[in-house]
This record gives structure tokens, C-alpha cells and sequence, in this order.
């Protein structure tokens, strides 16, 4: 039986500081706009279609994120973590756009659509733990796995604590109070597209 072949640990010190704070950054990121849209996004379509259809920006959200999981890895086989995390945390702003679209314009297609695409951010960062195991050695990989899943809690707590303020913010503009959270999801994940482009170029992992 052949065993797979694992990409070599990175040695040099600042190149892994890099990375790491790179993908730490942008899951932070992804996850803060995830929680408020998402939050937004079950409200909205409350509102627009009743109660019924409250359940279907998080169905669209599950599955962008099993899809997302499902497709990034091939593509980080094929031109690396930072263009494969790029192009994904770059679909998850664009969703997070149509989602903002929907939520000014009252219209569930788009608010369903834009959560779908948000879903593919988020199956980014479930991968993201795994570019960082792949910088440590085998030792050291449980502390790099770890330490991305724990930047998730970053939004878990600010993306809730931003829902009322952005929608006070929003009120303000003249904008529906529930589109705020939704804009500061499109900042966030923006966020996350800038800090992985910036990663350090890294070789694809198994």
C-alpha cells in the first residue's frame, strides 16, 4: 500500500509567523461577517416571505459550505492555499454584496443566492486549519490546527456584537435597519479576501 506523499513542513520561522497570521486574520474575518449576515439574512427573509422562509439563507449558507469544502481542495492542489483561498474568501465577499442587494431591495432570490456564495468563504475557512497544520511538524500540527479553529471564536463573539450598532448605523442612512449588520458582513469578508492575498506563497498541501 502506497502512503500519500505530505508537502515538507515550513522551517523558516517568518515565513510560518506570516502565514499564520495571515489565516488567523482572515478566518477572524470571515467568521465575524458570517454571523452578522447570516443573523440578517434569516430576518429579512422572515420578513419578506414569512416565517416559513427563515430557514433558507442557512440551508444555502450549509450547503456554499460543503461545497466550498469540497471544491477548494482540489483547487489548492492545483495553484496553492493563497490563490485557492483568494478566489474562495473573494465568491464569499461577492455573496455577501448580492446579500446586501437583496436585503435594500427586498428580494429573497438575492438574500438566498448571496448566503450561498458567503457558504463558499466559510468552507475556506474550515480548510484553513489544515494550510496551517501543514506549516508544523507532525509534533506541532494539533497547536496550528488548533489555533485557526479558535480565531472562529473571534466572530462568534464581535459578529453578534456588531448586529445592533450596524443596524442603528443603517437607520441613519435611510437604509432597512437589518441591511446594516449585512454591510458590515461585506467589510468583513472583504477583510478576509485582503489577508489571503496576502499570505506568504506556500506549496499545496496533500
Amino acid at each position: 500500500m502506497t502512503m500519500p506523499t505530505m508537502t515538507r513542513p515550513t522551517t523558516d520561522p517568518t515565513t510560518r509567523r506570516r502565514t499564520m497570521i495571515a489565516l488567523f486574520a482572515a478566518v477572524s474575518f470571515q467568521s465575524t461577517g458570517l454571523v452578522g449576515t447570516s443573523t440578517a439574512a434569516t430576518l429579512i427573509s422572515a420578513e419578506i416571505a414569512g416565517p416559513g422562509a427563515s430557514g433558507l439563507p442557512n440551508a444555502a449558507t450549509v450547503l456554499g459550505t460543503a461545497a466550498g469544502a469540497l471544491t477548494i481542495g482540489s483547487l489548492m492542489a492545483r495553484s496553492g492555499p493563497r490563490s485557492a483561498l483568494a478566489t474562495t474568501y473573494g465568491l464569499g465577499t461577492a455573496g455577501a454584496v448580492l446579500t446586501f442587494a437583496g436585503a435594500l431591495g427586498r428580494a429573497l432570490p438575492l438574500v438566498v443566492l448571496g448566503m450561498l456564495l458567503v457558504g463558499l468563504g466559510q468552507g475556506g475557512a474550515h480548510l484553513s486549519r489544515y494550510v496551517a497544520a501543514e506549516l508544523y511538524p507532525a509534533s506541532r500540527k494539533g497547536f496550528a490546527l488548533s489555533a485557526i479553529v479558535w480565531s472562529g471564536t473571534v466572530g462568534a463573539v464581535a459578529g453578534p456584537a456588531l448586529i445592533a450598532p450596524a443596524a442603528r448605523a443603517a437607520a441613519w442612512q435611510g437604509w432597512p435597519g437589518l441591511a446594516g449588520p449585512i454591510a458590515v458582513g461585506v467589510l468583513a469578508t472583504a477583510g478576509a479576501l485582503l489577508a489571503a492575498a496576502l499570505l506568504p506563497g506556500a506549496p499545496a498541501p496533500a
